[in-house]
């Protein structure tokens, strides 16, 4: 029985050069007026090319993503298919599996409902409320299929580094040792990389800031996702470059399969960037930290697949580490500090586990 409505006028007392307009509009719910706000309104002629132009540059860009995971998906059939299976190790049981998939299930419904205020902030009085909760519950069903997702990632990443000989725990005298130095060294240099292009100056409009304030417990912030954030993270670094390792024996033939992928990640980012962030100081930035992360991950990522595991850990807790420092409020900044333990205790776990691991594997 309530109508609702946004009314716009004209604003005559503002005068515009180019043919942009001043513009006020009026939210009204039923006889009530919410919000009233005034703007600059465009021109038609400048709208239209600036839509031309981040469609072009968003059909670049999808082009791009599809040509780089295309790409990446056939190097791995390839690598699987032809490839003999030349270490067993690392296998999951189907109890373990079970576990994996509940153990991120539930973790991915604690992270969803850190984020429900979110959720129902951004209900619009213009759709039955039935309707929005049905469809709010159904996004704590689709935890299942996320599972499942990070479960086949995790599978593909293990069948391609056996093929590879990439051991899950180090062979080594010292394991446990060797472990913790390789995966925080790739860390390190992955946040390195990540963070190398603040080095470069931005002449843009600066990004709008943002806050965990509009979670349900912000000092809880992101905890509940670090550890599915960390297989993924080692899975999306560690398979392009086994793709690449397993592909090919020649390494011309591996330079440029990675120089190809190099360049597939430029054109995505450039693309993809705010307006004045793509510019060729950023994107030489681009390729330097991926090739910074290659490096790292040759240099200490073939011992053991632990290591990429303790590396995304590392990464967290640097991130957790610049949080608890910068972060504008006090509930953020314990944020940051919950994630950097988290992310040590995680470490230590998995540090501890080594032999174990090991043992079983042989």
């Amino acid at each position: 029985a309530r109508v609702d409505a946004t009314i716009t006028y004209t604003d005559t007392s503002v005068k515009l050069p180019s043919g942009a307009v001043g513009r006020a509009w009026v939210q009204i719910a039923g006889d009530e007026p919410l919000v009233a706000r005034r703007a600059v309104e465009l021109p038609e002629s400048f709208l239209r090319s600036d839509r031309e132009k981040q469609t072009n540059r968003m059909l670049i860009a999808g082009l791009a993503g599809l040509l780089l995971v295309g790409g990446i998906i056939t190097g791995a059939l390839v690598v699987t298919r032809r490839r003999p299976i030349v270490l067993h190790d690392g296998v999951l049981s189907r109890g373990q599996t079970v576990g994996f998939l509940g153990g991120v299930a539930i973790l991915a419904v604690l992270d969803r409902l850190q984020s429900l205020p979110t959720q129902l902030f951004s209900y619009d009085t213009s759709e039955p409320w039935s309707r929005f909760v049905g469809t709010t519950l159904l996004g704590f069903v689709a935890v299942v299929p996320i599972a499942l997702f990070v479960l086949g990632v995790w599978l593909t990443l293990g069948a391609l580094r056996r093929r590879v000989g990439v051991p899950m725990a180090p062979e080594s005298a010292s394991p446990q040792s060797d472990v913790l130095v390789s995966g925080l060294g790739i860390g390190a240099v992955v946040y390195a990389a990540a963070h190398f292009d603040s080095l470069v100056p931005t002449t843009g409009i600066p990004r709008t800031p943002m806050t965990m304030l509009d979670l349900a417990i912000p000092m809880f912030g992101g905890v509940a996702g670090v550890p599915s954030s960390a297989l993924m993270m080692a899975a999306f670094v560690a398979i392009p470059i086994l793709v690449v390792g397993g592909i090919a024996s020649n390494w011309k033939v591996r330079a440029i399969i990675g120089a190809a992928i190099a360049a597939l990640i430029a054109v995505l980012v450039a693309n993809l960037a705010p307006p004045g962030e793509s510019d060729p100081a950023r994107l030489a930035g681009l390729v330097v930290g991926v090739a910074l992360v290659a490096l790292g991950v040759r240099a200490w990522g073939t011992s053991s697949a632990l290591s990429w595991i303790v590396a995304a850990l590392g990464f967290q807790a640097l991130n957790g580490l610049r949080l608890a420092v910068y972060a504008p409020t006090g509930q953020e900044r314990v944020a940051g500090a919950l994630t950097l333990i988290v992310s040590a205790v995680l470490v230590a776990l998995i540090r501890g586990s080594t032999q174990r691991i090991r043992t079983a594997s042989s």
